[in-house]
């Protein structure tokens, strides 16, 4: 029944429609008693007519009142006049899921915030005593700020027999919202034991939660069908396309986290919302915030490190292809370049590749320090002399082409940025504190290790959908996963896996399907992996560049490697290496030694000068070639903790400079990142 505007229902005036629907209509009104809007709902005739449903719902709705709670919606009153019905709401500005997901699925990092607050709002009433029984994306509201659950606890279901008569006489609907197809909308998201006209529980809500997660994850209904039988057909029997195949990005964890609310059984799902919010909390956490930011050494370069522009001597092109190179017997030709980017300019080599070429082979990138020591990427077309710096790429480290070579990825100041090749505004993507690679491919996704010690992540060159991808072996001791790069196709990724501390010289070389979530070894000894057209799979090895005959849809190494470039400067203590290649199978690389691994902790004044850091004479000759790593002042500032270095082992040491001591903390394989607490009574690492 329509109420015109102006109505009184008790101190509530009508001021326009808001919506309707199978379970009534509902109305934005004012309260004139405390001059505030709310959202009126009035009952259907033949609910308010049953008295023993009628005061079910007067129960049930005084329940819910006691519900407060930030995401479920406000019940401030319930009455009746001239035989109406109606419950006094709450009014929730913004848009309702079902209408958001017309447009697609959800980002990830709204997935997951905002399915915890709807897990959070139905452990608030489960913990009651109170089940909702028609969750659904139409109950719930996106405001500007989070989530609102409607209808909580209001939408009995019905009883067996009235169910299945309704389900034969009702026409079937395309779209589940209108008022006529209410039941088949109601029916989407309903957990098999309602439909079996079984007594709901919270288990029921938990079902209905996890078709809610699938359908904002992948923009797709868990169960869908052309009839009403269908639909129900599909929830009793059959099991919905796995998330990681609809949307191969999202986490696994995602994944197995719906499939357990789906389960058809309610034994086998999750047993508490609350379970479920802290999943979800985990997810986010992990895919939002892949590692705290680390302190950064000051790393005092050797001195041979800083090649000058005028010469970048060592930076070598080579044209020719892998392949041919390995059949034919006649001597490489190589063509070097040289980059006008000022005298005093130097190349900065960094834990991984200073300079690359791009994909389509038309243009070099490359890290360079000026005069005033300020670090950009400047990028030379191949048929100019002249290489232009990029303004907004400050202290940039590690670049990579996008597959069509107009845009830059690279990462700075603890971010993942990007840039277009050409020039202009520098984009943050994203957290990465102390990066180990980046790859971009076709369909936009970019997969990179965000800092020392992570497996892989992956986000969109957009800046969504931030995710974790591979999962370091613990139990086999791997550390890390780092310098991926695509495959042709986008859909598989090369990484370096080592369970070596700081020498990768022995790493393995890994290949991940982004479709399975899967990870296999493809080569032993070796790091910084490449494939090259048609069909090779590079790496270094003690500063020589390999060759072995790779096939793309075995992934799978057909032959032994060949050596072919000696003298390529490799970083074995990061298993960085200064070479890149371009589609056209052109490659570039930086000739010289190995870079030296140990590196030292370094004082600067206010004038910019460096001093050596003092060592304590009786720890010399145990510490005095070790990597100083991760320096942490203490509180007071008189003390400094760091990692040290020294052969297979790190642990953290304190260096006092009052006292001029050294004195070492820990006694096992592997101790990083140190932190002081706030009175420097201790050290976390």
């Amino acid at each position: 029944m329509a109420l015109n505007t102006g109505t009184k229902l008790g101190p509530y005036e009508i001021l326009s429609p808001l919506g309707a629907g199978g379970m009534g209509e509902v109305y934005r009104a004012r309260d004139t008693r405390l001059d505030r809007t709310v959202a009126i709902k009035i009952l259907p005739p033949d609910l308010a007519q049953d008295p023993i449903l009628r005061a079910r719902f007067e129960r049930e709705a005084k329940a819910v009142s006691s519900l407060n709670h930030p995401h479920i919606c406000t019940l401030h009153d319930v009455g009746t006049q001239d035989g109406i019905q109606f419950l006094v709401m709450e009014c929730v500005e913004g848009e309702t899921l079902a209408n958001r997901l017309q447009k697609g699925p959800l980002p990830l990092a709204h997935l997951l915030a905002y399915g915890a607050q709807i897990t959070d709002a139905l452990d608030k009433a489960h913990r009651k005593g109170i089940v909702h029984r028609d969750l659904k994306p139409a109950n719930i509201m996106l405001t500007k700020s989070s989530v609102k659950l409607l209808d909580f606890g209001l939408a009995k279901p019905m009883p067996a027999e009235a169910a299945a008569i309704t389900l034969m006489t009702t026409p079937t609907a395309a779209k589940p919202l209108t008022a006529e197809s209410n039941i088949i909308g109601t029916f989407l998201y309903m957990a098999p034991e309602q439909l079996e006209g079984k007594n709901a529980d919270a288990r029921s809500d938990i079902f209905a939660l996890g078709a809610v997660l699938y359908e904002m994850a992948t923009g797709k209904r868990a169960f869908d069908g052309k009839t009403q039988a269908s639909v129900i057909a599909a929830i009793l029997d059959r099991e919905p396309p796995s998330i990681s195949n609809l949307q191969p990005m999202l986490p696994m964890a995602l994944d197995r986290l719906v499939k357990v609310c789906l389960a058809k059984d309610p034994e086998e799902r999750w047993q508490t919302a609350h379970d479920i919010k802290l999943q979800l909390q985990s997810i986010l956490e992990s895919s939002t915030q892949p590692g705290a930011s680390l302190p950064a050494s000051h790393r005092k370069l050797p001195e041979w490190l800083p090649w000058s522009a005028a010469t970048l001597i060592g930076l070598i092109a080579v044209i020719f292809a892998v392949a041919y190179l390995l059949r034919a017997p006649k001597p490489l030709h190589s063509t070097r370049l040289v980059a006008d980017i000022g005298t005093d300019a130097k190349l900065y080599v960094s834990d991984g590749t200073a300079a690359i070429l791009s994909p389509d082979g038309t243009q070099l990138a490359f890290v360079a320090t000026d005069a005033n020591q300020k670090r950009l990427i400047y990028v030379r077309p191949l048929d100019q002399l002249q290489a232009t710096p990029l303004a907004g790429t400050e202290n940039a480290r590690d670049p990579f082409f996008s597959p069509d070579s107009q845009w830059l990825g690279f990462f700075a100041d603890g971010k993942l940025k990007k840039i277009l090749a050409r020039g202009g505004a520098a984009i943050t993507l994203c957290n990465a504190s102390d990066d180990r690679g980046g790859t971009w491919s076709e369909d936009g996704t970019i997969v990179f290790t965000p800092f020392v010690g992570a497996p892989l992540s992956g986000i969109s060159s957009a800046g969504d959908a931030l995710q974790v991808l591979t999962s370091l072996d613990v139990a086999a001791g791997e550390l890390t996963h780092r310098w991926p790069q695509f495959l042709p196709g986008g859909k598989e990724v090369l990484f370096t896996s080592s369970t070596a501390v700081g020498n990768y010289e022995d790493a393995d070389i890994f290949v991940y399907s982004m479709a399975s979530g899967r990870s296999k070894r493809v080569q032993r000894g070796g790091f910084h992996a490449r494939y090259v057209p048609p069909g090779h799979l590079v790496y270094t090895h003690e500063g020589t560049l390999f060759a072995a005959p790779f096939d793309l849809k075995s992934l799978e190494v057909t032959g032994p490697p060949v050596p072919f470039i000696s003298g390529v400067v490799t970083n074995p203590a990061t298993a960085g290496a200064q070479f890149s290649f371009s589609k056209t199978g052109n490659l570039i690389y930086v000739a010289g030694p190995s870079i030296v691994q140990n590196v030292g902790v370094y004082w600067m004044d206010r004038n910019g000068q460096f001093t050596p850091m003092l060592r304590d004479p009786r720890a010399a000759d145990s510490v005095a070639t070790a990597g100083y790593l991760f320096p942490a002042f203490s509180p007071q500032g008189t003390r400094l903790a760091l990692q040290i270095r020294a052969g297979k082992t790190n642990d953290i040491w304190v260096y006092d400079w009052e006292r001029d001591t050294l004195t070492r903390l820990t006694f096992s394989e592997f101790n990083s990142s140190p932190f002081w607490t706030p009175y420097s009574e201790r050290i976390t690492y």
